[in-house]
């Protein structure tokens, strides 16, 4: 028996099996398995906060109080990534997913053979495949709001579920001519149109003006805040929202409302006084809702 060496590469090809899976959301949370709200008003009670008043700038002093912050959470409830895996719907069992099998063999034969028994089979199985999912996902959602009765927030998430969800991955636009692939292009695109929506509006009805303009003789002025009304709003933070651009969690605000409203109400007031808001402050997730018609075009 002689071995030989072949010149040529293997052929071969791959099938992926199986149903796929959703990809997986990557999410960022404060970690509050070990923090102690004691030891931790405690490190935030040494921090030098009356730095803070020394300039005059809103913007400065908004960056200042923000590194002086986020130093202490760290040791106490740090910031963790978590990776959640995409999982299939809830309702369904493995009842259907085994008629949704016998339902795509009966398909794969019916092309192959072009038997009259195999699509009167798919037929059969894709309705009863359809009336079984229906059935599923009646139940299930049935349980979820009967389940949150009482609990108005529950409640309201529970009928979100059951809506239609207007969320699409926009992967084009056209803008002045070019078609914008790439995803910074596309915010900057959609930013550009949004922010300019207002002046559009405001030039349209420039000529439905009545000719004589009244002036207002009501005066309107923002009063300065105290330090009792900003420590008020800071105990009033609901701590199961999501954390911001920012990373500072609505848990450890309100319980540091006490120490951290003296320094907080210098920076508001300090923005009222010099008519600036803070850039920071300026910046938000903003996601755009798709309407209808072409899902290119940002006017939709």
């Amino acid at each position: 028996m002689f071995l030989m060496q072949s010149d040529h590469s293997v052929v071969f090809c791959t099938i992926e099996g199986g149903v796929k899976k959703l990809p997986p959301k990557v999410f960022e949370y404060c970690c509050f398995k070990n923090y102690d709200k004691d030891a931790f008003l405690k490190d935030l009670n040494y921090v030098p906060w009356s730095i803070i008043e020394s300039t005059n700038d809103v913007n400065d002093a908004l960056h200042l109080w923000e590194s002086l912050f986020k130093s202490i959470p760290n040791d106490h409830a740090p910031m963790k990534t978590k990776w959640v895996k995409g999982k299939q719907s809830p309702w369904i069992t493995k009842k259907l997913l085994e008629i949704r099998c016998d339902r795509d063999y009966h398909k794969k034969k019916a092309r192959i053979l072009n038997s009259k028994y195999n699509w009167q089979m798919y037929r059969k199985l894709k309705n009863c495949a359809n009336q079984e999912e229906r059935r599923l996902k009646s139940e299930y959602y049935c349980l979820l709001i009967e389940d949150a009765k009482g609990d108005s927030c529950r409640m309201w998430k529970a009928i979100k579920e059951t809506l239609p969800s207007n969320r699409c991955e926009i992967n084009a636009i056209f803008s002045d001519g070019k078609l914008q692939t790439d995803p910074a292009s596309i915010a900057e695109t959609l930013n550009n149109h949004f922010s300019s929506i207002g002046k559009k509006l405001a030039k349209a009805f420039s000529g439905a003006l009545p000719d004589q303009c009244f002036a207002c003789s009501s005066n309107f002025s923002l009063q300065p805040v105290t330090i009792s009304f900003v420590e008020e709003q800071l105990s009033q933070l609901q701590i199961n929202k999501a954390i911001g651009l920012d990373n500072i969690s609505a848990r450890l605000l309100r319980d540091s409302a006490s120490v951290l409203a003296r320094s907080l109400q210098y920076i508001i007031n300090l923005s009222l006084e010099s008519g600036c808001f803070p850039s920071s402050w300026k910046c938000a997730k903003v996601t755009a809702l798709f309407k209808q018609g072409d899902r290119s075009d940002k006017d939709n």
